[in-house]
């Protein structure tokens, strides 16, 4: 018994630090499932969460060795319900023959979808912080009779910390779904203002994911976030003399001073909203050169660096650059990005670039997800937008307008992922030229 409780305090702490790290409800239920198996007898677990407001208990989470048939989702009332007496216990419930307990109470839905998947016994561990219901686990054996006073002795020694690991979890996620919609917000008015530079983010962001995937880094949300919003000091500039800087147009003195000085304000706004603070520090640090001498904030300050290799990549991308071109433009700037960026940056454009079919098609034929690979301009020479953009509902729209008063020059050249590439529909041709396709009409 003490090596048990031994492996139980074991098994809370690091459950304890892996909820500090910032996993999800999901991940940390997962968790639970691979580390607890030493403390109780199991082959599914499964996560309800309680709807005060509603009255019910729903079924949010579930793992199993077997096909599940009571599934995410299934709900039922917790007023006079076993469940609600559970709670006013306080304490853990072992059934050691579900089909009997079925015989006895043939209602129960949730016995019915258990027992039809195999399981003959659970244990059902209300979970309460301060007193507050948070949800319930249910732990189920195939086998009859798996559960002792020894596991409810057990669980009630960790009953509590766990649901406060669950709980903050929860509250986690919760916060994370209002940073998103914080998020959300200020992409939708930087799109309005500044679409250029709203699309520029929205690339710069799949690169940076990219990168911080082949380098394994822990914890993306910030960095993701600070791509996304690093172009947010757009909405304090003419939004002329930020499409001429994002296109590489000539900019004078004076107003890269003014460009310069809005990065700081955009900085300062973030860094008003809760939890934004790291965010804030990445998209004030992306300009910075990296220096490993210095010290303090290291992650902060290697995020901004792969976070400053994106915005560089893209830029030359929109100059028109091949992928290739722009990385070798990058490296030509020296040992300014920390250690091991540019060869994940490298892996990126390989991996990306052979899941790539080029094209050229007609106006008409281009599609969202389809990636620009050459500047979209006017018969006038009128640059629309630049290579390297994703084609996006917003920017069809725009095209197709724009193709209404002024001739747009076809083809245009764009990359399609193989899953979405196709074979020329009846009445097309095409010319093979290495791996550019010319479709023709």
């Amino acid at each position: 018994m003490q090596d048990i409780e031994n492996r139980s305090i074991a098994a809370l702490k690091r459950l304890t630090d892996y909820v500090s790290s910032g996993a999800s409800l999901d991940e940390v239920l997962d968790f639970v499932y691979e580390e607890f198996q030493p403390l109780l007898p199991y082959q599914r677990i499964g996560f309800a969460e309680i709807d005060v407001d509603r009255g019910r208990v729903t079924a949010r989470w579930a793992r199993s060795d077997r096909e599940l048939v009571l599934k995410s989702g299934f709900s039922a009332p917790l007023a006079g319900s076993s469940l609600e007496l559970l709670l006013t216990s306080q304490r853990p419930r072992v059934l050691n023959d579900l089909v009997q307990y079925l015989a006895r109470h043939p209602q129960s839905l949730s016995t019915q979808h258990i027992v039809e998947e195999g399981f003959r016994s659970s244990f059902t561990c209300p979970l309460l912080v301060e007193a507050k219901p948070v949800g319930f686990l249910f732990f189920t054996s195939d086998s009859p009779n798996a559960y002792s006073y020894m596991h409810t002795s057990l669980f009630q020694q960790i009953a509590g910390q766990l649901a406060l690991q669950i709980l903050l979890t929860r509250e986690q996620e919760r916060s994370r779904k209002m940073l998103s919609a914080t998020v959300a917000l200020l992409m939708s008015v930087l799109e309005m203002v500044a679409p250029v530079a709203c699309g520029q983010a929205t690339r710069v962001r799949r690169v940076v994911q990219s990168v911080a995937s082949a380098l394994q880094m822990k914890k993306t949300w910030e960095l993701e976030l600070a791509a996304l919003l690093c172009r947010l000091s757009y909405l304090t500039v003419p939004n002329e003399l930020a499409e001429r800087q994002l296109k590489c147009g000539d900019i004078t003195s004076a107003e890269r001073a003014l460009l310069d000085s809005r990065a700081e304000v955009a900085s300062e706004l973030l860094f008003n909203i809760p939890s934004f603070q790291g965010v804030a520090e990445i998209v004030r640090r992306q300009c910075d050169t990296f220096e490993p001498s210095v010290e303090g904030n290291a992650p902060i300050r290697f995020a901004a660096s792969v976070l400053r290799a994106a915005v560089a990549f893209d830029g030359y991308r929109i100059q028109g650059m091949t992928p290739y071109g722009a990385l070798a433009e990058i490296r030509r700037e020296g040992s300014s990005y920390a250690p091991g960026i540019l060869v994940a940056l490298e892996s990126v454009i390989l991996a990306s670039e052979e899941q790539l079919v080029r094209r050229n098609v007609r106006l008409r034929d281009l599609a969202v997800g389809m990636r620009l690979e050459q500047h979209v301009v006017t018969a006038a020479g009128k640059r629309l937008i630049s290579a390297g953009h994703v084609v996006t509902d917003a920017f069809l729209r725009r095209l197709r307008t724009c193709g209404q008063t002024d001739a747009i020059q076809e083809p245009i050249a764009v990359a399609i992922p193989h899953s979405n590439a196709r074979f020329p529909a009846r009445g097309e041709d095409y010319v093979d030229r290495g791996n550019t396709l010319d479709l023709v009409t």
